[in-house]
């Protein structure tokens, strides 16, 4: 084994000064979670890796960029407990996708709790859902949520159900040439409250048990800023690379500036990098509390001039 080639990385930081692709956040054969707080944009966010990566295939190049990642070209395959296709045929256009993203919407749980041994285990959906899978050939799998993917967790605590569930897809994904898997998962109260005031969200980013964060080789975390409409993104654990990097991220919306734009996902503001996700927040969070200060003080003096505050990245919209 020790002259085998070492797994490609699928998703990784986005630096353009790296001449190679470095700070994997999860490579071939491995799963990687994805965390945040409830309308964070995570779907959003994977739906925009999928768009990117067809991009780039469609382009004959190896990667391309995404909020502040960069992704190997391909097919992703999108496995959603939370979108309709429609909805997520409908995100991908307002991204000028050329088409639509593989997805299988809503299908039954694939890990779902066995009544008879009260374990959780692949369920009658399993094998076809992967055999569908396999067939489009893909370089990442989303799953959208992990829980629901697994039908809920009756100990939302308990560590087994949630190795066993990581397990069977990497399983799966040593049978798929060139493929990783990202499950999203959804964050705590006591983080996400955390994460929107300026904090760092810490280990403990991701809800249920410490398994969805110990078990998969990458782990990113999405938060809002509270206040404003800032985003950042953050790389808490990579077992393959550099950590606590990522990226400020803001909506974009088409056509930009125009009343009734729709939400069109997110963009990048700015690469942050590794060491200095903690003084983004902080800055970002600090521009929220001055630009709503400003507000307040531009309603109580109506006859003033209009907000002649400098360019920042909350203006990269």
């Amino acid at each position: 084994m020790r002259n085998a080639p070492q797994p490609e990385p699928i998703i990784w930081r986005d630096n353009p000064s790296a001449a190679i692709a470095a700070d994997a956040v999860v490579s071939e054969g491995e799963c990687a979670v994805l965390a945040g707080a409830g309308s964070a944009g995570k779907s959003w966010l994977a739906i925009r890796l999928a768009v990117e990566a067809a991009r780039a295939a469609e382009a004959d190049e190896q990667s391309a960029a995404a909020c502040g990642l960069r992704i190997r070209g391909g097919t992703v395959v999108l496995l959603s407990w939370e979108m309709s296709a429609k909805r997520i045929d409908m995100a991908a256009a307002a991204m000028a996708a050329a088409k639509g993203v593989a997805c299988l919407p809503r299908p039954a749980p694939l890990f779902p709790l066995d009544p008879d041994t009260r374990a959780h285990a692949e369920g009658r959906d399993w094998r076809p859902a992967w055999d569908a899978i396999a067939a489009a050939e893909p370089t990442l799998i989303v799953l959208d949520t992990g829980p629901k993917a697994m039908g809920g967790i009756a100990d939302a605590n308990a560590g087994g159900p949630v190795i066993a569930f990581l397990q069977a897809i990497e399983r799966e994904l040593a049978e798929i040439a060139g493929c990783a898997a990202l499950v999203i998962c959804h964050d705590t109260k006591a983080q996400r409250d955390a994460a929107r005031a300026g904090e760092d969200p810490g280990a403990g980013a991701v809800a249920g048990s410490g398994q969805w964060y110990d078990s998969p080789r990458g782990v990113l975390h999405l938060s809002k800023i509270k206040g404003g409409e800032a985003r950042v993104l953050e790389c808490i654990k990579a077992s393959n690379g550099r950590e606590h990097w990522g990226a400020t991220l803001m909506p974009l919306y088409d056509p930009p500036g125009k009343a009734g734009a729709r939400y069109a996902g997110l963009q990048l503001g700015e690469r942050v990098a590794p060491n200095f996700v903690q003084d983004a927040r902080r800055r970002l969070k600090a521009e929220t509390e001055a630009d709503d200060e400003r507000t307040a003080t531009s309603a109580a003096c109506p006859g003033d001039t209009a907000d002649q505050r400098p360019l920042s990245s909350r203006d990269l919209v």
